[in-house]
């Protein structure tokens, strides 16, 4: 169901085989994508949760239900979850990342910086970790290294869909591009 660009129409895939397929957890979190593609935030978590019912051991569904609820502003579930994600998968930047995200809203900041400092130390090229790092160090007060990291962000990935919130922290800065 993932090959349908049309997520209503990956929803409707998933769903058909989900019934000739009862049990399957890739399938309930690959509709849960697909929900979040159309903007179904809580059937995504529904099906999140499901696939976790289904196979707990599964690092995905953790991190993807993280994720939603992090769209949810539901900061200290989404960090469970992520811990959950990380407790499967300990080396995972994604996962540590939505976790360095969940701490710095919830106003951890050291925890924040440690998460956000391991998803780059897991993988050197990942800009959405250096635009969390970057906003932690700028809740911190340090200036210099908030635009470093937000400037390290636009660098690698001047394409992502989030560019203007890393191009936002840089005006606030006096920094901007």
């Amino acid at each position: 169901c993932e090959q349908f660009a049309n997520p209503p129409l990956a929803i409707r895939a998933c769903s058909r085989l989900i019934l000739d397929i009862p049990g399957s957890a890739a399938l309930h979190n690959r509709r849960g994508m697909a929900y979040i593609r159309n903007s179904e935030i809580d059937n995504a978590i529904a099906d999140y949760t499901e696939a976790i019912r289904i196979d707990p051991r599964a690092a995905a569904p953790y991190y993807n239900r993280g994720r939603a609820l992090i769209d949810k502003s539901a900061f200290a579930e989404a960090l469970q979850d992520f811990s959950q994600a990380i407790s499967r998968h300990p080396t995972d930047p994604l996962a540590r990342n939505g976790r360095a995200w969940a701490h710095f809203k919830l106003g951890n900041l050291a925890s924040a910086l440690e998460d956000a400092d391991q998803a780059i130390a897991a993988d050197i090229n990942n800009a959405p970790a250096y635009d969390t790092r970057a906003h932690i160090y700028e809740a911190m007060g340090r200036r210099e290294q908030a635009i470093a990291d937000f400037r390290r962000a636009l660098v690698l990935d001047p394409a992502n869909p989030l560019v203007h919130i890393t191009r936002e922290g840089l005006r606030r800065l006096g920094a901007a591009p």
